[in-house]
């Protein structure tokens, strides 16, 4: 008994595409033949598939139905303060610890398949199975492949950081002609830029195997401040150093990148691993990851202080309400809606009439009566709901593109300090809030150069609040 796994998915796979499995054997000539395919997942056995040999004898199986429904959306590095934010590196006693994970189970999964076979000794026989006689294993994580890929292309080409031209795992696309007007001290047009104030939280997601299973490159991550007078600061995080920020293989990591996670980070951790120091002078600040030698190995991001916040320190009259969303690469991208933000509570009922009076019990010696307070049409259950409408500031083509993928993930919070209608609570740190998009379509707008547009959003809050009636 020979099985030869003549085609596999390299050992790092989104989800969101096929994932084939070819397999020849060299007893294909006995009766009743099969290839039996036994899938686990982080390992457990998910199920047990018995295929039928195609015309060049091969056993071709897709197992991605049988593991897409084991990954759900998760983030990462939970405070008890500010519970589901994510800080991009993980608490520690006194200090983070770590980068921040994903860990496996959740939104990755390490699956293994076991390849036998099934035949009988005669036509007239009962089949017996072979199980285990090959084997394959890799990890699989939440992200799609774009339908213009063919399927051959390799996931290195799209998800892994090897050039200075591979991106993280987001959806913010390189600053177009039409946005530079603002950003003249920038680089032009092949890097991505995103506005920022003191109040925005970020964060970067990134995979990383050191080289073990798609051949990342990559072994620092830089940030590199520029002040308002030319000045470059740049600090550099190995992917191992004294500090503890060390990044496991096969994992997705999560950087710190945002003014709010920067800010909590240098508040906790040393001066001389603190990756930058926030303040009125500075412009921007960069973020990209490099390889041992200092060649970048992935596309620089831009950080820009928002032109229109007082050098970045958001002094607006409206509470900056943030939206994140789980991209189709497999991170979290995210928008600040710095303008008006109206909440509109919905309230459902439901409700019976009861008949006043002491039907049940008037006697001759009790007479009928009720009280005035007594209620004919009555609430038996209360259910709250929210919706949120969000408005903008200025949005440039790039944004718009960036934002595509907001409408069709199937994960997004509302991150807010503010919660009306809960005595006007206010939180230090914003919690967050599971929410659903009820618009179903969404226009990007080419600008051309033209003046930028605004944009509006409404979401629903995810879960109901329950009004008991006494």
């Amino acid at each position: 008994m020979a099985i030869t796994i003549e085609q596999k998915p390299s050992q790092f796979e989104p989800i969101g595409r096929d994932l084939i499995i070819v397999a020849t054997s060299t007893n294909v000539a006995q009766p009743k033949f099969q290839y039996v395919f036994d899938v686990k997942v982080n390992g457990n056995l998910k199920g047990r598939v018995l295929i039928s040999q195609n015309n060049a004898t091969a056993g071709v199986f897709n197992f991605r139905e049988l593991c897409q429904d084991q990954l759900t959306p998760e983030i990462f590095c939970k405070f008890a303060f500010a519970p589901n934010i994510p800080y991009g590196f993980q608490p520690g006693a006194n200090n983070p610890t770590s980068i921040a994970q994903q860990t496996n189970g959740n939104a990755q999964l390490r699956y293994e398949i076991e390849i036998g076979e099934s035949y009988a000794a005669s036509a007239t026989t009962a089949p017996v199975i072979y199980p285990n006689l090959a084997s394959t294993d890799g990890f699989l994580w939440l992200a799609s492949i774009p339908p213009y890929r063919n399927y051959l292309d390799s996931t290195t080409l799209i998800f892994n950081n090897n050039s200075d031209d591979d991106e993280m795992l987001s959806d913010r696309v390189e600053n177009l002609v039409s946005d530079c007007a603002p950003f003249s001290s920038l680089s032009p047009y092949n890097e991505m830029i995103e506005r920022v104030n003191s109040k925005s939280w970020r964060t970067l997601e990134v995979t990383n195997d050191n080289g073990t299973l798609n051949g990342n490159s990559w072994t620092n991550i830089v940030y590199e401040a520029v002040k308002t007078d030319g000045t470059v600061l740049t600090h550099t995080f190995p992917i191992t150093q004294t500090s503890g920020f060390t990044f496991p293989q096969s994992k997705i990591n999560i950087i710190p990148c945002g003014p709010a996670n920067i800010e909590y980070l240098d508040n906790h951790i040393p001066l001389t691993d603190q990756p930058i120091t926030l303040g009125s002078l500075l412009d921007y600040y960069k973020i990209y990851l490099t390889d041992a030698g200092g060649a970048k190995k992935s596309k620089v991001y831009n950080f820009v202080w928002d032109y229109n916040c007082c050098g970045g320190v958001y002094r607006g009259k409206f509470e900056t309400a943030t939206i994140m969303w789980l991209n189709t690469r497999g991170g979290y991208d995210y928008f600040d809606f710095n303008m008006r933000a109206n909440v509109k509570i919905n309230v459902s009922k439901k409700q019976y009439r009861k008949v006043r009076g002491n039907y049940a019990n008037a006697s001759p010696g009790k007479d009928f009566t009720y009280n005035a307070q007594e209620r004919g049409l009555t609430d038996s259950q209360n259910y709250e709901s929210r919706e949120w409408n969000l408005s903008s500031d200025w949005v440039f083509e790039s944004d718009y593109w960036s934002l595509s993928s907001l409408f069709s993930s199937s994960s997004v919070f509302l991150l807010t300090t503010l919660q009306p209608g809960l005595l006007g609570e206010r939180f230090a740190a914003p919690i967050s809030i599971p929410v659903n998009v009820k618009d179903s379509n969404f226009s990007v707008i080419q600008t051309n150069g033209k003046q930028p547009q605004t944009l509006s959003l409404n979401v629903m809050e995810s879960n109901n609040r329950f009004l008991p009636n006494n």
